[in-house]
């Protein structure tokens, strides 16, 4: 039943993040509006527990240095293995920003084909500023290649679709692009850390477009 699913699910998935990958080399036209550019830093910790042989528990708490307003946040995760190739999971953030806080539930879906795995994530974002949900639809594909026994690199291109906008009229729409690259290193056992590179478009209304550069940071644990 799982490998029935998984030839219904796959197309779409590829597809639609094949799409992105053109759109970004082939230039799609807004990327010629005006853009102002950022740099910020994002560090990072995660917790990972499991629960059963199948189901895992995870706990991520994340800082990001902007210029505009440092934004603090907490995400638990639940992820449910159903075959080598698919996982299934959920979870719930919550994060503040300049005085406002966002409550943020998420599902989401992973297959993994040897070194490459391609999610898909469904998020519902609560504003405490904004009465209307934003509802949005995240496309990631991410390959991971070893560098040695200890060191894994990562590389991952992502694109965000709001399907509902907090603000009205803004429905159905691309909002963002990201592309990151990492290097992944096995302290222990248990603990891993990680350092990269993200770099991220946002496509905003009425405003000049934004190109944030950002350094990460990350320490992980698992038990």
């Amino acid at each position: 039943m799982v490998e029935i699913a998984l030839a219904g699910i796959m197309g779409p998935m590829i597809r639609t993040t094949c799409l992105f990958l053109l759109l970004c080399t082939a230039g799609a036209p807004s990327l010629a509006r005006a853009t102002e550019e950022e740099l910020q830093f994002r560090m990072s910790a995660n917790l990972s527990v499991p629960i059963t042989d199948s189901l895992d528990a995870s706990l991520s708490i994340s800082q990001r240095y902007r210029k505009s307003s440092d934004q603090f946040l907490v995400r638990v995760t639940l992820d449910k293995q159903l075959s080598d190739r698919v996982s299934i999971g959920g979870g719930l953030a919550r994060s503040k920003s300049g005085g406002f806080a966002e409550v943020r539930p998420h599902q989401q879906i992973r297959l993994q084909f040897g070194a490459i795995s391609f999610r898909t994530r469904l998020e519902q974002r609560f504003f405490e500023a904004h009465p209307r949900t934003e509802i949005r639809l995240r496309q990631r594909v991410q390959a991971r290649l070893p560098v040695d026994d200890r060191t894994h690199a990562l590389a991952g291109a992502e694109v965000v679709y709001v399907v509902q906008s907090r603000f009205p009229g803004l429905d159905g729409r691309i909002s963002g692009a990201r592309a990151s690259i990492e290097l992944r290193r096995q302290l222990s056992e248990q603990l891993s850390a990680r350092i990269g590179y993200r770099l991220s478009h946002s496509w905003r209304n009425a405003m000049p477009d934004q190109r944030t550069h950002s350094p990460t940071i990350s320490l992980g644990m698992r038990f």
